[in-house]
């Protein structure tokens, strides 16, 4: 897009200096589909019968010049206001207190546009598994003590190429109401400190984030280039 920006730059500037410098306007002709730069002619793209005076050339080609900055700085504008509207902002809201009817994690795409899921890390004091593989929570579970039925703990596996759209929240990892009892609540407080989640996603136009956080760990976002150098 830059050299091609550059290119028709080049050639008006060559039209522009030719017609004020060298050309008198009886030998200045436009042919249609045609480039023609000698010491005597300048053509492009287009078919004249009577020559144009001077002044009115370069008055074209200035008017001619500024249009085609015109539109490609609107254009520039255009995409950039699109790439921001449709930024992602996914959010783990770790909600411990009894009165909802889920007791845990939440993930929320608090952005303007979808989130699309590349890869998603757990680590609890050191172990570490592929959320966005089948059995990722498993071992991460079995580890906290607390996989099988009688933890009454549900989990969410967040695949490649999920997409999450803007708006959307759900539960993450945590208890519902069906299964909570005090003591399930109070297991599952006392282990999740030690457990950190990192999820990096991209927007549609891939723009990409990598956001780890936790119960007792700050939050953390930056940038990446892609999903794959997080």
């Amino acid at each position: 897009m830059k050299h091609f920006l550059l290119m028709f730059i080049y050639i008006f500037l060559l039209i522009f200096l030719a017609a004020f410098y060298n050309l008198p306007t009886s030998k200045l002709r436009l042919h249609r589909f045609t480039l023609v730069i000698t010491s005597r002619e300048v053509c492009i793209m287009c078919v004249t019968s009577k020559s144009p005076s001077r002044l009115t050339s370069i008055l074209a080609i200035l008017v001619a010049i500024g249009a085609l900055a015109a539109s490609t700085w609107q254009g520039f504008e255009l995409r950039k206001n699109f790439r921001v509207s449709a930024r992602p902002l996914l959010d783990l809201d770790p909600d411990m207190s009894s009165s909802g009817n889920f007791y845990g994690f939440v993930i929320e795409n608090e952005g303007e546009g979808p989130a699309i899921i590349h890869n998603v890390q757990l680590d609890f004091g050191g172990t570490r598994a592929d959320n966005t593989e089948r059995n990722g929570w498993k071992e991460i579970l079995t580890e906290m003590g607390l996989w099988g039925q009688e933890h009454g703990v549900s989990y969410r596996t967040l695949y490649p190429n999920e997409v999450l759209g803007a708006g959307i929240k759900a539960p993450y990892l945590g208890i519902f109401e069906t299964n909570f009892t005090p003591e399930r609540a109070q297991r599952f407080k006392a282990k999740v400190p030690s457990l950190t989640i990192e999820i990096c996603y991209c927007s549609v136009y891939e723009q990409c984030e990598s956001y780890r956080t936790g119960y007792h760990v700050a939050p953390s976002r930056r940038q990446v280039k892609n999903c794959n150098d997080s």
